[in-house]
């Protein structure tokens, strides 16, 4: 979060979305997957509100916790950072996110 504020400055509002924090109306909003992928804080959200998604730990991203949010969602891209993206279980996560 305080990457994106150095980077954008002070006139973008910055919100994060956690089993302690409700910030549902910010240009930025970071969340956890767990918070996130539950269906009454999705649909606080239409399947296209969101630009840009970026899922870290995008390896995770067959587990259901992910596989809600993005099945969920349509963004215009959505990125998958991971240090491991090979799967021992043959899950293909470059797939999930068009290989972004």
């Amino acid at each position: 979060m305080d990457s994106y504020r150095n980077v954008h400055g002070s006139a973008i509002s910055i919100g994060k979305i956690s089993g302690t924090c409700k910030d549902w109306n910010a240009d930025f909003i970071f969340s956890t997957t767990q918070s996130m992928s539950k269906k009454e804080n999705m649909e606080l959200f239409s399947p296209d509100h969101f630009d840009y998604i970026v899922c870290d730990e995008a390896h995770h991203s067959i587990s259901p916790h992910y596989k809600r949010i993005i099945d969920y969602f349509h963004p215009k891209f959505l990125l998958g950072m991971t240090a491991t993206p090979e799967r021992m279980d043959s899950g293909d996560i470059f797939e999930i996110f068009d290989h972004n």
